[in-house]
């Protein structure tokens, strides 16, 4: 069987993915593109069937090994030579993403704008979390890199990647971040724990360096995670409230108690923390009729 995937311009970039799917296919395991129509935007792919991580992970396969090939996986990613022509998480792109929290998650869903102290320590957070990711180290990031993104294929190519076609080069830590702090599953410190130590080793052996120490990825780590977190639950309310896509509203919480868990982990974030602990999840009936 193949995959016949719809990407019509100008809303999708069929062409990114399949550059994207080119620098990757000599380190990692992507589908095959058997026919492309890039001005029409269709693209036939290899099919990697059905069983994701988190399909795997629900039916209790190993874990462990799971993650691991996922860490080691990314190592590969990021190893050099880096894209050249691919878009750069810059300054302005970061604090679109992490302002998606306050317009669509407080203003727009919770009819609660930011004010006051929350305002103010928000926007010291947003300042201070875009300055250290800025300072990362850059190399090829795939941005969705999670179990519903990740394929389990029955030869041991673990893991087979889908819905790379938004990929940058961005900090070493983002992927990490998008693996370990899953959107779709609850907090789990020893999972992020095996995910760096495993992605670290792995690195050290390409020669790369993506952080000064273990402590150093770590803190990067914690800061991604957060940044990452914002941007997700505005994203979830927007595609809600603007798109009508109402299927990602459960997630919510789960994306929240993860972001908590990233600001509990690193002192600097520790105060937005407690602002975001005091900002519920969106009540999903009130969002019914908003546009």
């Amino acid at each position: 069987s193949l995959v016949a995937m719809d990407a019509p311009p100008p809303h999708e970039n069929a062409r990114q993915f399949a550059a994207a799917r080119d620098f990757l296919g000599e380190r990692v395991s992507v589908p095959k593109i058997h026919a492309a129509d890039f001005e029409r935007g269709f693209l036939l792919l290899e099919d990697f069937g059905d069983c994701t991580y988190a399909r795997a992970l629900e039916s209790g396969a190993d874990a462990d090994s799971l993650y691991a090939d996922a860490a080691r996986a990314a190592a590969r990613m990021q190893a050099p030579p880096l894209p050249h022509d691919f878009p750069r998480y810059d300054e302005a792109l970061l604090r679109r993403e992490t302002g998606l929290f306050s317009e669509w998650h407080c203003r727009r869903a919770l009819q609660s704008p930011l004010r006051g102290t929350a305002l103010q320590v928000f926007a010291r957070a947003e300042s201070l979390l875009v300055a250290e990711i800025l300072r990362m180290p850059v190399c090829f990031t795939h941005r969705d890199y999670h179990s519903r993104n990740l394929m389990v294929l029955p030869d041991g190519r673990n893991p087979g990647m889908l819905d790379f076609q938004d990929a940058v080069l961005g900090p070493a830590a983002y992927d990490l971040a998008s693996l370990a702090r899953d959107a779709y599953l609850p907090p789990d410190e020893e999972r992020c724990r095996r995910v760096l130590d495993v992605y670290w080793d792995a690195a050290r052996e390409k020669g790369l360096r993506p952080a000064e120490s273990r402590e150093a990825l770590r803190r990067d780590f914690d800061f991604v995670s957060a940044q990452r977190g914002l941007k997700v639950m505005g994203i979830f309310c927007r595609l809600a409230i603007r798109d009508g896509k109402r299927n990602y509203l459960p997630d919510i919480p789960v994306v929240r108690e993860n972001t908590l868990a990233a600001c509990a982990c690193a002192p600097e974030l520790r105060e937005l923390g407690k602002i975001l602990a005091d900002i519920p999840p969106p009540d999903f009936s009130a969002m019914e009729g908003e546009s």
